[in-house]
C-alpha cells in the first residue's frame, strides 16, 4: 500500500509540472489589452492608388508606449496567425501626418518594413480617449475587392519589438473603379412670332397687318424673337427676307439705315425702343445675345437682306428680343396690296 501511494504522489507532481508551462504560453497571450473604438478611414478605395490612412481608437491602458505599430495583412486580424501583406502594398514612403491625443511620434523608418508602418516616441504614459494617426503617400494593394485587415499594437519599447501593450484591428477594402458617363446633346432653341415667351415654350401669330398705308402717318407693329443655345461659340440670327412689295411696285426699304420719315417710301425696322414713333422695347432676359450696331439705335430704321440682328460668343440663357417695324409712303405709290415674308434664322457651330 506505502509503495502505491507513493507512485500516486509522484504521478500526481509530474503532471503539475507538466500543465505549467502551457499555462504560462496562454497567459502572456493574452496580456495586451483591447483597444476599442477603432476605425480606419482611406480616401480612395481605387487598387493601386497612392492613398493616405487614417486611423482612430481609443487605448484600453495607461502604460507607458514607445512605440505603435500597424500591420497591414491580406489574410487575418489575428496576431496569432502569420501576415502575409498585401499584393503591390507598400509604405515605405509613408508620412505621419495629423497625430492627437497621444502625440510626439515619428516614423521609425528603420524598423519599419512595406506593410508594417512603427512610429516611436520617448516612452511616456498612454492617455484615455479616442486617438487618431494619419499618413499619406501609401500604395494601396493592386488587388481589386482585396480586404486589408490592419493589426495596431502598442508597446512600451520604441522599436515595435516585446509583448504587446494594448491591440486591436481594423480592416478596408478596395474596389476597382466604374465609370460613370452622360451625354449633353447640343442645343439651340429658338422662337419667332407676334409674341413670344421667354423660354420659347409658346409663341403666338406669324402675320402682321399695318391696315392702309398714309402719306401723313406712320404705320408700325411689333414681332418678337427669343433664344438659347449651350453651344461654346454661342449664335446668331440673321433676317431674310426683302421690302414690302404689290407685284413689281415697292417701297423703298433702308438698306442704309434712317430715321421715319411720313410721305417718304420707307420700310425697315430695329431692334430697341423707339419714341418716333412710339413703338417696340428693349431686349429683355439674362442671355448674352447683343444687338448689333445697325439695329441698336432707338428711332433709327434699317432692312438689309442677309443682315446679323444679334449674336453671342459664349453659350447663353434666352432673350426676348423685339422687332420694330415701320412703313410709309410717298405721295406717288401706286395703289396695291404690299405685303413681304420675313425669316429670322438662328444658327450655332456645334
Amino acid at each position: 500500500m506505502r509503495l502505491t501511494k507513493k507512485r500516486l504522489t509522484k504521478f500526481l507532481v509530474l503532471m503539475v509540472l507538466t500543465a505549467a508551462p502551457l499555462f504560462a504560453v496562454f497567459g502572456r497571450t493574452l496580456a495586451a489589452q483591447l483597444i476599442t473604438f477603432r476605425s480606419v478611414t482611406i480616401n480612395t478605395a481605387v487598387p493601386g492608388a497612392t492613398v493616405s490612412e487614417a486611423f482612430s481608437f481609443s487605448l484600453a491602458s495607461t502604460a507607458a508606449i514607445g512605440s505603435i505599430a500597424f500591420e497591414h495583412c491580406n489574410n487575418s486580424p489575428l496576431p496569432e496567425v502569420a501576415c502575409i501583406p498585401p499584393v503591390g502594398y507598400t509604405a515605405a514612403a509613408t508620412n505621419l501626418g495629423a497625430q492627437s491625443n497621444n502625440p510626439g511620434f515619428i516614423i521609425d523608418s528603420v524598423n519599419s518594413t512595406a506593410n508594417k508602418i512603427i512610429i516611436k516616441r520617448v516612452p511616456a504614459a498612454g492617455v484615455l480617449g479616442t486617438t487618431t494617426y494619419g499618413f499619406t503617400n501609401v500604395h494601396d494593394t493592386t488587388v481589386s475587392g482585396q480586404t486589408v485587415y490592419v493589426r495596431v499594437s502598442t508597446f512600451a519599447s520604441i522599436d515595435g519589438t516585446g509583448s504587446a501593450i494594448d491591440f486591436g484591428a481594423m480592416a478596408f477594402a478596395t474596389q476597382g473603379g466604374f465609370s460613370v458617363g452622360a451625354f449633353v446633346p447640343p442645343f439651340l432653341i429658338f422662337c419667332v412670332g407676334i409674341t413670344v415667351s421667354s423660354q420659347c415654350t409658346s409663341s403666338n401669330g406669324s402675320l402682321i397687318e399695318f391696315g392702309e398705308l398714309s402719306t401723313k402717318q406712320t404705320r408700325f407693329a411689333t414681332s418678337q424673337f427669343s433664344g438659347a443655345t449651350n453651344d461654346p461659340g454661342g449664335y446668331q440670327v440673321f433676317v431674310d427676307g426683302h421690302t414690302m412689295t404689290a407685284g413689281n411696285q415697292v417701297i423703298p426699304a433702308l438698306d442704309s439705315g434712317g430715321s421715319s420719315a411720313p410721305g417718304v417710301g420707307q420700310f425697315g425696322f430695329n431692334l430697341r425702343s423707339n419714341s418716333i414713333p412710339s413703338v417696340g422695347a428693349d431686349q429683355t432676359g439674362a442671355g448674352t445675345a447683343g444687338i448689333t450696331p445697325n439695329y441698336s439705335q432707338s428711332n433709327i430704321y434699317r432692312m438689309a437682306t442677309g443682315d446679323l440682328l444679334t449674336s453671342s460668343s459664349t453659350s447663353t440663357d434666352f432673350n426676348i428680343t423685339t422687332v420694330s417695324y415701320i412703313v410709309n409712303i410717298s405721295k406717288v405709290q401706286t395703289p396695291g396690296s404690299y405685303a413681304t415674308t420675313l425669316a429670322y434664322i438662328a444658327t450655332a457651330a456645334f
